[in-house]
């Protein structure tokens, strides 16, 4: 090391123009690298940019074990500089487990706003589980971290074991935070997520309420949003019974800037909670809704004039549902005049306003033909349809769709919707949605036959589709289709599908009687001498084709056989 250091001090003292750049513009140049190992071989490079690929390097610190977090410990109490340089910080574990049943949107990154989106707040309960008790969770390691790191923008901890006084803490020591993550809070497990709604729940104090405009509460905090005006991205639990209330109700002003909104342990919404909702966030452009028990009121929902992205998440359960179905049965009775309204809500068509609706994704929920017709009526944006285990929609909805309505739809997905199959995929084919969808997946829902799964390809592939997913269905895979698979299943992407038609264009082979080659010769206008000595030398090319291909096979069989010997 000393003799590098010398070699380098030894240099002579003119120096390139990329060594003379400022240290700012050296950070904008190092930020702009793809990955922080290319980050951190730049202060390798020369000394003189190690101070700046050090500064980018810090922001964002990345811990791949415990150990990582303790170095990480030691260094921030050691150098206060380089603790002010963070600032993007993940103090949950990486190493939390994914779900075999998750999809490959729903992972554990809230870093990207998609995937924030369509994060389940259940499943990430799940995944981090086993972390309540680890050091990561410590109210000392969190809050020591914060005190010496006072820049931070971006922050993720864990709340199973924080209290109100801790949460305070945020605020006071994080006077520039802008997005705050927390998963778990000390009334909730994530075994029971979805259970504690007899326990009363903790108000979020104010958390820098004056930067803060991303706050992801993946716990049973209650919370009002009006202490937060700055808000643009919120995900909160409805686990209480007056949680709805202080989200939406009893607030002088709305959130206009709110374009996000995440609910976990939604239950039932009646159209007076959803025009609550949209009244509190009059420009909500995202909306995701978990644990919702039916009734839905889709009508409510579809009126909003600024909604792109829906996502209604249920939990399948018999019981349950049989259970709701009852008391919506006695409440009805016992409020004769909702009913009434939710009837009127939910009966006309004609007088909604054009839907701006670019996605749906509905998920273990018993949703009805007529309820999902109304999401997808009067949308002429519609781009992205994803179902997962909807075992109440039928093959009707899709016919209806593909008839009725005009959508630019790009991606379909049908996950274990059992009544959905062979019709759906005879009416896309013969639908103007064939023109624009690029991805198509269906994975053990209706029956379908290989035949209309190819001539959906078939007709498909003249246009943009590039990649097709169908699972669960051993005819399909065992059939001519299986073999252009790239997966277990039937997997297809763009070359395989062109690979498929091109197999499917190719004519059968045929053989002609003598007096078939006469009507053929008549039918081309040549003479039949001239046809016989055409056919002739085809077959000749193609025998000496085939034998030059048989020579080499023995040629390598024989050397093989030398090999071994």
């Amino acid at each position: 090391m000393d003799s590098e250091e010398s070699f380098l001090h030894g240099l002579p003292t003119f120096t390139p123009a990329c060594l003379r750049l400022s240290n700012v513009l050296m950070e904008r140049i190092i930020r702009l690298l793809p990955t922080q190992a290319d980050r951190y071989e730049t202060c390798m490079i020369h000394p003189v940019w190690t101070t700046a690929a050090m500064n980018i390097l810090w922001e964002w610190p990345r811990f791949p074990n415990e150990n990582a977090i303790r170095a990480f410990l030691n260094t921030i109490r050691k150098h206060k500089r380089l603790a002010l340089a963070v600032r993007h910080l993940n103090l949950c574990s990486n190493n939390a487990p994914v779900s075999q049943h998750q999809n490959n949107s729903n992972n554990d990154n809230d870093s990207n706003e998609n995937n924030a989106f369509q994060l389940s707040t259940r499943l990430v309960l799940d995944q981090h589980e086993a972390y309540q008790d680890s050091p990561l969770a410590s109210p000392l390691v969190i809050m020591t971290v914060l005190q010496q790191c006072e820049r931070i923008d971006t922050l993720s901890i864990y709340g199973w074991q924080l209290e109100a006084t801790h949460l305070r803490l945020i605020a006071t020591y994080l006077s520039q935070l802008h997005s705050l993550r927390i998963i778990g809070s000390p009334s909730a497990t994530a075994g029971n997520s979805s259970g504690s709604g007899n326990i009363k729940g903790i108000v979020l104090p104010p958390l820098a309420a004056s930067t803060l405009s991303k706050l992801h509460l993946y716990a049973d905090y209650t919370m009002l949003p009006s202490r937060y005006m700055e808000l643009e991205s919120l995900r909160v639990s409805l686990s209480h019974p007056d949680s709805l209330d202080k989200l939406c109700r009893g607030h002088q002003h709305p959130l206009p800037k709110v374009r996000e909104l995440m609910m976990a342990d939604t239950g039932i919404l009646l159209p007076g909670d959803i025009d609550s909702i949209f009244n509190m966030f009059p420009q909500l452009e995202k909306l995701a809704m978990e644990d919702v028990k039916h009734p839905i009121a889709s009508s409510c929902i579809v009126q909003s004039e600024s909604l792109k992205h829906l996502i209604i998440r249920a939990v399948t359960d018999n019981n349950a549902h049989d259970d709701d179905k009852q008391k919506q049965q006695q409440q009805q009775l016992v409020q004769p005049e909702n009913s009434k309204n939710n009837e009127k809500e939910d009966d006309d068509d004609s007088t909604y306003p054009q839907s701006v609706l670019h996605s749906i994704f509905i998920e273990n929920c018993r949703i009805q033909d007529s309820h999902f017709q109304r999401y997808t009526f009067n949308v002429d944006r519609l781009t992205q349809i994803r179902l997962h285990n909807c075992p109440s929609l039928t093959d009707d909805c899709f016919i209806r769709l593909c008839h009725d309505e005009m959508i630019p739809l790009e991606e379909l997905e049908i996950v274990g919707c059992i009544h959905i199959g062979n019709p759906t995929v005879r009416a896309l084919t013969q639908s103007p949605i064939i023109c624009t969808l690029r991805t198509f997946e269906m994975r053990y829902s209706g029956h379908l036959r290989p035949e209309d799964a190819f001539e959906f390809i078939n007709a498909a592939s003249a246009y943009q589709l590039s990649r097709v997913i169908i699972t669960g269905y051993p005819n399909i895979s065992n059939s001519f289709l299986g073999r252009y698979s790239v997966e277990k299943g039937l997997v297809l992407d763009q070359a395989k599908i062109q690979s498929l038609i091109q197999h499917a264009k190719t004519p059968k082979d045929r053989t002609l009687t003598s007096d078939q080659v006469v009507k053929l010769a008549k039918a081309l206008d040549v003479d039949v001498r001239y046809l016989e000595i055409l056919m002739d030398q085809i077959q000749v090319i193609f025998l000496s084709v085939f034998l030059s291909c048989h020579t080499e096979k023995k040629a390598l069989n024989l050397c093989r056989g030398w090999l071994f010997v």
